[in-house]
């Protein structure tokens, strides 16, 4: 069955596969990231004694499974954008691939062709136009429309954990400032807690940043796309403006846990009145 696919399906398939893969080892993180806030705090607030020992080495585990996890998705994540620019190229271009990259590519996720065929989607882009620039515009506008509005949803979703992290990280660290004027050992591990909660808080702020810049660069892409439309479709136009894209959303953290499905219906709603209002005009 998965044979039977064209090229473009084949690809989007292995994109979307690669993706789901990379965000649910990146939830895996998010979870552990705030275990580790969480026992941070325990270690600080219990009183001296074993178990607040014992957190907080607990804690470090937990920040080094939490590492592991992260470049586990990062690994899923470069197959997923090696499948994403191909299928820009392949696609909307119209360039060929040859089957020994499209198996290479499909073999490096280790799926079944069953895996990979429960990702096929025919209607993933919306565009109906034929290969060329026109057709890659389409597909690039559509993907950049989407990771604007997705970005946006993460940095505002992740603004509240990160709230929530440097609270904790401010409580460890007001109950651990007598560790300035202490030998004991319990004070130290609980300074240690501190430096722990503070990792995940200065995480979460550069996740928040990166949204943010990320949003404001696709955001520019749909800008640039528009100007490509007014000049015809120059390739050279789209080149730049995917060259752009592929900057913006590769130097983004994944999407935040959960925003996809959340705005996914006011998202769709969106883009089509955006469609009817080119349509009028």
């Amino acid at each position: 069955m998965f044979e039977e696919l064209t090229e473009l399906e084949k690809l989007v398939a292995v994109q979307r596969y690669e993706f789901s893969r990379a965000a649910r080892l990146d939830l895996i993180v998010f979870i552990l990231q705030t275990v580790t806030a969480v026992l941070a705090v325990l270690s600080v607030a219990l009183p001296q004694g074993l178990l607040s020992g014992v957190l907080a080495p607990t804690s470090l585990g937990v920040i080094v499974a939490a590492f592991w996890f992260n470049h586990q998705s990062r690994l899923h994540r470069i197959i997923s954008e090696k499948a994403r620019r191909a299928t820009l190229l392949v696609g909307g271009l119209g360039l060929a691939l040859s089957q020994t990259e499209i198996r290479r590519l499909t073999s490096a996720t280790g799926a079944s062709p069953e895996e990979l065929m429960d990702m096929h989607d025919p209607t993933f882009f919306a565009t109906a136009e034929g290969p060329g620039v026109k057709r890659a515009t389409d597909m690039l506008e559509e993907s950049a429309f989407w990771s604007t509005y997705l970005f946006r949803a993460s940095g505002d979703r992740v603004q509240w954990w990160m709230a929530i992290a440097v609270s904790m990280t401010a409580i460890c660290f007001l109950l651990a400032l007598q560790v300035f004027h202490s030998a004991d050992t319990s004070l130290q591990v609980k300074f240690f807690s501190a430096i722990a909660s503070s990792i995940v808080s200065i995480e979460f702020l550069t996740r928040c940043l990166l949204y943010r810049i990320a949003a404001r660069d696709t955001d520019s892409v749909v800008v640039k796309l528009d100007h490509v439309r007014e000049l015809n479709y120059p390739q050279d136009g789209f080149l730049w403006a995917m060259t752009e894209y592929n900057s913006a959303v590769e130097s983004a953290p994944l999407m935040a846990p959960g925003v996809y499905k959340k705005n996914k219906s006011r998202i769709e709603q969106i883009w089509k009145d955006k469609g009817r209002k080119r349509g009028a005009a």
